[in-house]
């Protein structure tokens, strides 16, 4: 029996079209680019780790990341970047490299970690051989606390860098053993500097420094900041100069005294930007010397009050910043006047206990507002704390009827009164006058509340009652 076709007509789909002049199907077209923009992708991956990944794909690009004109390590183990800085150096005998970036991953293990430094010093020398043009080296802070003496690392000569930025956290840097920095015009170091000023004679081309001291002797900080003051003198410029002063490297402590004189010895270099840090346990008052040239201050400090400001103007001053505990000014309606271009004000502290003492260094304040009428800045930022739950008298409102600048359009407030009742004070805040027709912005975080947080009796900040 004949079965009967279907009158369904079948389709069928195109010939495919032809391959392209010169190529076949299968091709790599990617593969068949010039080395000169393989190269471009790359680096435009931004890693060398990645980048040597991609032997995977063909033949073609087998080791040709050892070819980048720069290379970048981030979060990599030392072991790693040392064995691919060898491999690179091995294959590229007698060419450079434009740049070097090395940020290195820390080992978690402690036996393993306590390697690192000294592996970073095997690799800072190794790093000399690819003779880089810009170089940027940074080893994290390590979590262990090792007994005994520091690594030290004397900085390796690097003949053609323009740009060197070292960073080692503790690690102890040495300058350069008797040998000529001739084309280093930029440099950033970081960590337990020795003796800056050998360093800087052996740079005659230097012209920008960035400078971070931790863990230094002040006798010692003091002797940096005299030669920094020399090399000012002669045209360099400070771009950051940053004091970290017993921090947890089981550093030394300084007394009132040598703070002062580390200080107006700092307030001579005069940076662009100044940063200061301690972690002192006792109180200090100073004087707050003139910085003639710095253009932003700030000042992560424990238990420091400036109770005087120079009679000379901060010219240059844009931004000042005072962060951490009982960091005050207290004449700051002074200090702003001889700012004449200050435009952001940050965490200021402002006391609303109605009469404190200092009963350790024999220093009181009774009675005075801490807050007046300075000329305008244009961002304020208050931090506003009660240290004593049921003792003095609080009163944040009054504080805001004068805030410390007449006109500003950004106001942060930083509410930290655990143990009592804001809501009725921030309400009040919104219904000031002043502040409604002033403030374009505003900020307002509560820090330690909770629902449980109530007032004293009769405390002042807990009206209206409604």
């Amino acid at each position: 029996m004949e079965v009967p076709r279907s009158r369904r007509r079948i389709r069928h789909s195109p010939p495919p079209p032809p391959p392209a002049q010169g190529c076949t199907g299968g091709d790599d077209l990617i593969s068949t680019l010039p080395d000169d923009m393989l190269l471009q992708i790359l680096t435009r991956l931004g890693c060398a780790r990645a980048a040597a990944r991609t032997c995977i794909l063909a033949r073609r690009w087998r080791n040709l990341w050892i070819h980048l004109l720069g290379l970048i390590f981030h979060d990599v183990p030392v072991g790693k970047v040392q064995a691919a800085l060898t491999r690179v150096a091995r294959r590229r005998a007698g060419m450079s490299v434009s740049a070097l970036d090395i940020r290195l991953m820390r080992s978690v293990p402690p036996e393993a970690a306590r390697h690192d430094e000294a592996l970073a010093k095997k690799l800072l020398c190794k790093a000399v051989r690819l003779s880089p043009e810009e170089l940027m080296f940074v080893l994290p802070r390590s979590s262990i606390s090792k007994p005994g003496r520091r690594v030290e690392i004397t900085m390796p000569c690097f003949l053609h860098a323009t740009s060197i930025e070292l960073d080692t956290y503790f690690i102890q840097i040495q300058p350069p053993a008797n040998q000529i920095l001739h084309a280093l015009e930029r440099l950033s170091l970081s960590g337990n500097i020795v003796d800056i000023g050998a360093c800087l004679n052996q740079c005659p081309r230097l012209h920008v420094l960035r400078v971070t001291c931790r863990g230094v002797l002040p006798v010692l900080l003091e002797e940096s900041l005299t030669a920094l003051e020399a090399a000012v003198a002669l045209g360099l410029t400070v771009s950051l100069l940053r004091i970290e002063l017993e921090l947890y490297s089981g550093g030394h402590t300084a007394d009132g005294a040598q703070f002062a004189s580390l200080l107006h010895a700092a307030a001579r270099v005069s940076p662009q930007e100044l940063v200061l840090v301690n972690s002192f346990n006792k109180y200090f008052t100073a004087e707050l010397p003139c910085f003639p040239r710095t253009k932003s201050i700030e000042m992560w400090l424990f238990f420091v009050c400036f109770t005087q400001v120079t009679e000379d103007k901060f010219l240059a001053l844009e931004r000042l910043s005072l962060q951490h505990y009982r960091c005050t000014i207290l004449d700051l309606d002074t200090m702003v006047a001889r700012c004449p271009r200050l435009r952001v004000l940050k965490s200021l502290r402002v006391d609303t206990v109605e009469n404190y003492k200092y009963k350790d260094e024999g220093l009181t304040k009774e009675g005075k507002d801490a807050c007046s009428q300075p000329p305008r800045v244009h961002v304020l930022c208050l931090q506003i704390s009660a240290q004593d739950q049921s003792g003095p008298v609080l009163n944040f409102a009054r504080e805001l009827e004068k805030p410390p600048v007449s006109n500003f359009p950004i106001l942060a407030l930083n509410l930290n009164a655990e143990g009592h009742v804001l809501a009725a004070f921030v309400s009040r805040i919104l219904g000031m006058h002043h502040l409604q027709t002033r403030i374009q912005r505003l900020k307002v975080v509560l820090c330690s509340w909770s629902e449980m947080s109530k007032c004293v009796k009769h405390c002042p900040c807990n009206e209206p009652k409604n």
